[in-house]
């Protein structure tokens, strides 16, 4: 491996181990030790409401206190396969998830439900309170959350398409929870669904337009109305103190309001 400073971690089931960080010199031969001691396991049992298990639902723990700084996308991910740190539920609904470092957590499973007349799937979650590693016995009822609809348009009031909506929990939300994405439609129609109750922000964005960012706290029955404004065009040429052009320069701008 190159010098420099490294990262060094164990990677397993059953165990867990502090990571390293050691500087590795040039021509050195680094001896290391990870000290392995026995992970802790959070297993249980995912079901629908009407108590039908589960089956293939994604199930991933966060530490208490990193619970906020955890963001799991399920917009951008597929509901085939189990990402980084996290396992999918058997045929039973059950989980199974070991090498933990000891600790306390919250778990949380979703599984993607395409609608009859949706585009995209509607991500049902549950999350569990915070629990002891070694907790055995959770049981997680998945639940739809809340939806949120509206319509973007531009200044003339014109209907806006592809418009993305990406709404998180605000950041004194402490809990574990995932982004939600929404796309609108060619009427500019849009829903979020999958939404817990709480402050969310939104990120609204479209080529050519301003982004937009708005908060929004739930439950709420007030359909959403997103005015994106077209953007502004900068353009000119950059130079050095003696009038040189300098191609490849990287020029942003920066609005009066920090934008």
């Amino acid at each position: 491996m190159p010098p420099g400073d490294a990262r060094v971690r164990y990677e397993g089931e059953d165990f867990w181990a502090r990571a390293l960080t050691p500087r590795i010199e040039p021509g050195a031969v680094a001896r290391l030790e990870l000290e392995l001691v026995t992970g802790a396991e959070l297993a249980g049992l995912v079901t629908w409401p009407d108590g039908r298990p589960a089956a293939g639902a994604r199930v991933a723990a966060a530490a208490e206190d990193r619970a906020e700084e955890t963001r799991i996308v399920t917009g951008f991910t597929s509901p085939l396969a189990p990402g980084e740190g996290e396992v999918l539920t058997g045929a039973d609904g059950s989980f199974r998830l070991s090498g933990l470092q000891p600790g306390r957590y919250r778990v949380l499973a979703r599984a993607a439900v395409m609608e009859p007349s949706a585009s995209v799937p509607v991500f049902w979650k549950a999350v569990s309170a915070a629990v002891p590693g070694d907790t055995l016995d959770l049981a997680l009822v998945l639940d739809a959350g809340l939806s949120v609809t509206g319509t973007t348009r531009d200044e003339g009031a014109a209907p806006l398409a592809g418009v993305a909506i990406l709404a998180r929990p605000s950041l004194e939300e402490a809990r574990v929870d995932d982004l939600v994405v929404g796309t609108s439609k060619a009427d500019g129609s849009f829903a979020l669904t999958g939404l817990a109750p709480g402050a969310w922000e939104l990120d609204v964005s479209l080529e050519g337009y301003a982004r937009l960012e708005k908060r929004l706290v739930l439950p709420s029955s007030v359909p959403l109305e997103l005015v994106l404004l077209r953007g502004a065009i900068v353009s000119g040429f950059v130079q050095d103190e003696e009038h040189v052009l300098l191609p490849g320069a990287s020029v942003s701008a920066q609005g009066a309001s920090g934008a």
